[in-house]
């Protein structure tokens, strides 16, 4: 288990996968966030802002240095700087059929000794890493730049489907700069996606803002803040959540014999890191939070302690 300062590299799978388990994330956002960085070439940002512990996974390791397009060929020359400063580049290819392939350097360096080419004189430094390899991919897969025409302003939000059920259209958006929280702007949700993403699990919705300061320059990373009328539920771990033919349902102990069974409940809202019952549990009720796929009907379990 990752100690409480390690970080996970999101292109290491069992790295990740000790991160959700200590973290007790459910594992939606783990594949929202892989999806969208490592299928749909998202921004660092963007992708980092699905994860609900972003300060704990690192992503590309590699930092570019330099980029070069031509304008003959349209190929494009990304030079990559590791941690140690060193430098290894990757070549991306374009050509007539509209089809492109990226060139990436599984090594610093090149033992070929070619004269005529820089890297040749180099010789071996070290190979790269896993990670250092697929970010050359994820890299070259990235916008470098967008377009947009100047005037009123969309904040863009991927947004799990269950966690914007009950918003109201045009409902009023606090909007804060993750760069400096103290920033805000005051939106409207004009717009939620009829359609899923499937390759995130989420649909995007917009606001829309003035920002006649300038405050929040275009391609900037905000948090969107939606109030909520006050409701009364009972607060679960994600771990806690099962699934049965009716829908969701918790594992309920029995206290006089110790033993388990199903029981439906009806889920007010989703969030980040928990879920909100409104419906079908009772106050003393004690409910299973984990190990729930080795559970049946009547099987005694034994209840331990946790230290919050």
């Amino acid at each position: 288990m990752a100690d409480a300062h390690s970080k996970a590299c999101v292109f290491d799978r069992h790295a990740m996968d000790q991160l959700r388990r200590e973290l007790h994330l459910d594992p939606q956002p783990v594949r929202a966030m892989r999806n969208a960085y490592l299928k749909s070439f998202a921004p660092d940002e963007a992708a980092l802002a699905l994860f609900p512990a972003p300060g704990r996974i690192t992503l590309n390791p590699l930092a570019l240095a330099q980029r070069r397009d031509s304008g003959q060929d349209g190929a494009s020359k990304l030079l990559f700087e590791t941690s140690q400063g060193l430098l290894t580049e990757t070549v991306i290819l374009r050509v007539a059929s509209g089809r492109s392939t990226v060139c990436v350097s599984s090594q610093v360096g090149c033992a070929a000794a070619c004269r005529f080419c820089a890297t040749g004189t180099m010789g071996i430094a070290r190979g790269l890493t896993v990670a250092e390899i697929l970010g050359q991919v994820v890299a070259a897969g990235q916008t470098v730049f967008a377009l947009a025409q100047d005037g009123a302003r969309d904040a863009v939000f991927n947004i799990f489907e269950a966690a914007i059920a009950g918003v109201p259209k045009n409902a009023t958006v606090t909007l804060q700069l993750v760069a400096d929280p103290t920033i805000t702007a005051t939106g409207t949700l004009r717009e939620i996606s009829p359609t899923i993403d499937t390759a995130t699990g989420t649909v995007r919705a917009k606001v829309s803002f003035e920002d006649a300061g300038n405050a929040m320059p275009l391609g900037a990373a905000v948090m969107g803040l939606v109030d909520f009328p006050a409701e009364s539920g009972v607060s679960l771990p994600w771990t806690a959540l099962f699934r049965d033919s009716a829908g969701p349902a918790v594992w309920v102990v029995d206290a006089a014999t110790n033993t388990v069974a199903l029981k439906p409940v009806t889920v007010a809202r989703y969030l980040a890191d928990s879920v909100l019952v409104g419906d079908g549990l009772a106050e003393g009720d004690a409910v299973v939070t984990s190990g729930l796929q080795l559970l049946y009907p009547g099987e005694h379990v034994a209840a331990t302690e946790v230290t919050p």
